[in-house]
């Protein structure tokens, strides 16, 4: 059997034993930590399997897809394995401000956040009223009751728009879902197609442990397609849409979302295509290629320009 599978199964065995008994856990957390401590002089890959296995499992946690007594096992493995990641590596960064006060107690720390894709996105057409949401919207903290709530509220006062979500199978908002919401199953460049139509797009996360501390992968994407940001005020998130200027940031309730809503639908055109520029200006400063140089740079790997066959 590979290390990496031996690694993964005594991950898995202490979120088990953990919800069996608090003196199990201590028993096998000694045991765990002590072939950790061998993996990372022999095997450092193990470790970076243990680490990534009990990140998910936390988020999963915070996010309520796994009971909170898996909690326990998860968080003290997430401690205990990124300390000895912090030792093991040379660059320890982190997707944003807010993860890496949570883990080191400290803002001063190198940031890597997710990149942009630079969409192939159309001048903003002002008579648009579709809002665009990606993702999925079954999870509560992601915002799907409010989203739908506010933009019902936002339309009975008058601004008559609609949401195009943008999901996986399955992801989809349950039960009976109102006339003026599309579900579509696109990916990529496809969902470049639907920009001619798109007003703004929309992130309405409820304010939560985890959703303060991070910021969705979705929103630099939000920011390649040259639209105005809605976001609620969860604080990573708002700190960078207020850095970009790139629209209105609200409060994560109905009304917050109908708010945000009014205001780009009643925007001057000027205003609203400020809003695009600056989301369109700060995805151009940091898209997965920005990302993969600052990589190498803190590897120490000079970038090499790419000579063509000829």
């Amino acid at each position: 059997m590979s290390v990496t599978a031996v690694a993964t199964l005594l991950a898995l065995l202490a979120i088990w034993v953990s919800r069996v008994s608090v003196l199990g856990f201590g028993v096998l957390a000694a045991l765990l930590l002590a072939v950790i401590g061998y993996a990372s002089i022999r095997w450092p890959r193990a470790v970076l399997v243990l680490v990534a296995m009990s990140a998910i499992l936390d988020r999963y946690v915070v996010a309520g897809l796994l009971p909170a007594s898996y909690g326990v096992a998860t968080h003290v493995t997430s401690e205990t394995l990124l300390g000895i990641v912090g030792r093991l590596s040379n660059q320890v960064t982190f997707p944003s401000a807010g993860l890496a006060r949570a883990v080191t107690g400290r803002s001063a720390a190198l940031l890597l956040p997710p990149g942009a894709r630079l969409a192939d996105a159309p001048p903003l057409d002002p008579r648009a009223r579709n809002l665009l949401f990606i993702g999925g919207l079954r999870v509560p903290a992601h915002g799907g009751q409010i989203l739908l709530e506010g933009m019902a509220l936002a339309r009975d006062a008058g601004h008559i728009v609609e949401l195009i979500c943008v999901c996986r199978p399955g992801e989809e908002p349950t039960g009976q879902l109102p006339e003026w919401v599309h579900v579509m199953h696109l990916e990529g460049p496809a969902v470049d197609q639907l920009l001619p139509g798109v007003l703004a797009t929309v992130t309405p996360y409820l304010r939560t442990p985890y959703n303060d501390l991070a910021m969705p992968i979705k929103i630099p994407e939000y920011a390649g397609f040259a639209r105005p940001m809605i976001v609620t005020d969860i604080t990573e998130t708002a700190r960078v849409v207020r850095e970009m200027g790139s629209g209105p940031v609200v409060s994560d309730t109905k009304q917050g979302i109908a708010e945000g809503i009014a205001k780009v639908v009643t925007a001057a055109p000027q205003a609203l295509a400020e809003w695009g520029r600056a989301a369109r200006a700060w995805a151009e400063s940091n898209t997965w290629d920005t990302r993969a140089a600052r990589v190498l740079e803190l590897l120490g790997i000079p970038v090499q320009e790419s000579v063509p066959n000829g």
